[in-house]
């Protein structure tokens, strides 16, 4: 089963690529991907869509957020979407292609 991503109470499949960096003053997750509509009985075209309309909606506000990634326990923490760029070749087949950034803000507790 593959990892997942969670954002506040959106879920997806994980990031093909999950960067972290840090410096004196702040630290980032960098998250890039694709979101692929799978028919059938996985990820629907409408599912897709919806995934990919919140990431750049998480953008446009000052909202914190819940983050945990599956594959990696220690990354759990409250972070703000940044930004959110999301690129669409063909829903199906290619997929949505996404890249976030997030300012890790603090650990949970």
């Amino acid at each position: 089963m593959a990892n997942t991503v969670t954002i506040g109470r959106l879920t997806f499949t994980s990031p093909s690529n999950l960067a972290y960096n840090g410096g004196a003053k702040t630290r980032n997750y960098t998250l890039s991907g694709t979101i692929a509509p799978t028919g059938a009985n996985g990820l629907d075209v409408a599912e897709a869509k919806y995934i990919r309309d919140e990431l750049v909606s998480m953008a446009n506000y000052d909202i914190v957020y819940p983050f945990t990634y599956t594959g990696d326990t220690t990354i759990s923490a409250y972070v703000k979407v940044e930004s959110a760029d999301v690129n669409i070749d063909r829903f199906f087949g290619s997929g949505i292609k996404y890249n976030v950034s997030l300012n890790f803000l603090g650990n949970p507790g």
